[in-house]
């Protein structure tokens, strides 16, 4: 269903279905992550990542979640999140995309907070994150609504 990379296929070769306890088959993942691994998990050391695979079975039709914990100690998060990223772009014709860190300074999130923090209302709170006034005003209608019930 999505195109993965090729170092990713081993990962669910011995994996079965927790549902209907089939085989898994590659062209059935719908999704794939990864989430770095904290220290203070009690996971035996092997990488710095751990994988989760979103599976649609085609035998019991349930789509349920894989998880797979790499051997490769020096593969890092954002390394593999690239590779997944160059593998889909590959396969899928899309255009390649870097993984970059946010351009946002801690000085606008933190000032981002404090206009949060400083909220009086749903509707300020609504303003703040971007809310335009005709979707404001259809929310407010429609808790008008909720509230004559």
């Amino acid at each position: 269903m999505i195109p993965l990379p090729r170092w990713a296929l081993p990962y669910l070769t011995d994996k079965k279905c927790p549902v209907c306890d089939r085989e898994t088959n590659p062209r059935y993942v719908e999704a794939i992550g990864i989430k770095e691994k904290k220290s203070y998990t009690r996971l035996p050391k092997k990488g710095e990542v751990i994988l989760f695979f979103e599976y649609h079975c085609p035998h019991c039709d349930k789509r349920t979640f894989l998880v797979a914990d790499p051997d490769d100690e020096n593969f890092s998060p954002k390394d593999m999140m690239q590779n997944i990223l160059d593998t889909f772009s590959e396969k899928s014709g899309y255009a390649k995309n870097k993984v970059s860190k946010s351009k946002i300074t801690n000085k606008e999130v933190e000032r981002f907070i404090k206009d949060l923090d400083s909220c009086e209302s749903h509707e300020e709170f609504l303003r703040i994150i971007g809310t335009d006034d005709k979707s404001i005003n259809r929310i407010n209608e429609s808790k008008r609504k909720d509230d004559g019930r």
